[in-house]
């Protein structure tokens, strides 16, 4: 067993069922929502900044934090569903 810093055993178990637990109930219907309002106000910055031909670099940035929201989503999604 692995010590955690204050010395105490550390239940890998326990752990991993609390993580599965939060996968499972914490994102069903509230941080989808958050990551897709903020993966669309990401990509509407982008779009936006597009229209602006001086600010390439921020709009690249901008869609890459969109596509990592997206990618985000999708991960938490296809968790929830293999765990659940």
């Amino acid at each position: 067993m692995q010590t955690c810093e204050r010395g105490r055993a550390m239940d890998i178990a326990a752990v991993w069922n609390q993580t599965i637990f939060l996968l499972t109930h914490v994102t069903v219907f509230e941080l989808p929502l958050v990551l897709l309002g903020t993966a669309a106000a990401a990509y509407s910055l982008a779009r936006s900044l597009d229209r602006h031909n001086a600010r390439a670099r921020e709009a690249k940035l901008a869609r890459r934090v969109a596509y990592a929201y997206v990618g985000l989503l999708a991960a938490l999604y296809a968790a929830r569903e293999i765990f659940h």
